[in-house]
């Protein structure tokens, strides 16, 4: 049997192995699009904090050294809650 072809019982679905051509469901869908969204979300949120260090700097009064731990305490923060946000979902 060559490598690439599938017997009978495999492309039924049994052994665990599915139907590559299964069309998704509309629930399937929508939560891929929500976390599509969600990613970019989270990826806007980053930029916009990273661009706004000199006014968040000036705000603080604070050194270089010091804003660079504003933001990884930002970072640290926004990494913990995405998952735990979900899990609590």
């Amino acid at each position: 049997m060559a490598a690439g072809s599938l017997t009978s019982q495999q492309a039924s679905g049994k052994n665990g192995i599915t139907d590559r051509n299964k069309a998704l469901s509309p629930q399937q869908w929508i939560g891929f699009f929500a976390m599509v969204f969600g990613i970019f979300m989270a990826i806007l949120d980053i930029q916009i904090v990273a661009s706004s260090l000199e006014q968040i700097q000036a705000g603080l009064s604070a050194t270089k050294d010091e804003i660079t731990w504003v933001q990884t305490a930002y970072l640290v923060a926004e990494v913990v809650i995405i998952p735990l946000s979900g899990w609590l979902a």
